[in-house]
């Protein structure tokens, strides 16, 4: 390697939108497709095999002593994340290297809405003007992510599965998984990062890896 050369310092930088903005329901579980008050007023929301997956208004015995319950109003999603880190600094890369995130180095992500959430994940460009690829080749780079539920670093990243893209992928138990595609109220998921440097960059120095965060409502 020639002496003058520098080492690349990587700088991944997170960026956040929200997918989705539907309207949330919260459905019901009755043996029929309608269920009534006390006053002979069909509720909105009663559809047989639905399950709630909020707070409920109210409830009604119906046939063989089944309950219906509704809302009596739909209610605005609010998607709402927040992060106490928006960068990974991953410090000097050597070519050809692999660089993961260790004990402390997360992205710790809240859900502070009031729904469930499923994130997922878009490269969206880099300062050096290196190329993104699933592996590391002449001025190609790759990396990886994956969101869990406790502080432990991943052992492995999967080098499809976990490879983001260029267009939004959305996490699932086995895509960036185990989690990130079904975060609770009030619930929280870890996101880690792993990078493999170019084989032979055509340009050395900082460089920022711009990713974004994408989150939309996920109906359990």
């Amino acid at each position: 390697m020639a002496a003058n050369r520098a080492f690349p310092i990587i700088l991944i930088a997170l960026v956040f939108s929200v997918a989705l903005a539907d309207r949330c329901f919260w459905w019901t579980i009755a043996p029929s497709a309608e269920v009534f008050d006390s006053l002979g007023e069909v509720k909105r929301g009663a559809t047989v095999g639905q399950t709630a997956i909020g707070p409920v208004s109210g409830r009604d015995a119906i046939e063989g002593g089944n309950y219906g319950f509704w809302n009596d109003l739909f209610e605005n999603i609010d998607l709402c994340f927040t992060t106490v880190e928006r960068f990974w600094d991953a410090g000097e890369a050597d070519i050809f290297e692999f660089v993961s995130m260790e004990e402390e180095e997360f992205v710790y992500i809240t859900n502070c809405g009031n729904c469930h959430i499923r994130f997922g994940l878009q490269y969206i460009e880099n300062s050096l003007g290196w190329i993104l690829g699933v592996s590391p080749e002449r001025n190609r780079f790759s990396y990886r992510a994956r969101f869990t539920e406790n502080d432990d670093p991943p052992v492995v990243y999967s080098p499809t599965m976990d490879f983001i893209k260029d267009i939004v992928t959305w996490s699932s138990p086995t895509i960036f998984g185990p989690g990130g595609y079904d975060v609770p109220i009030n619930g929280f998921v870890y996101l880690w990062f792993q990078l493999l440097t170019p084989m032979a960059p055509c340009a050395y120095g900082a460089n920022i890896i711009t990713t974004r965060v994408w989150a939309k409502s996920y109906l359990p």
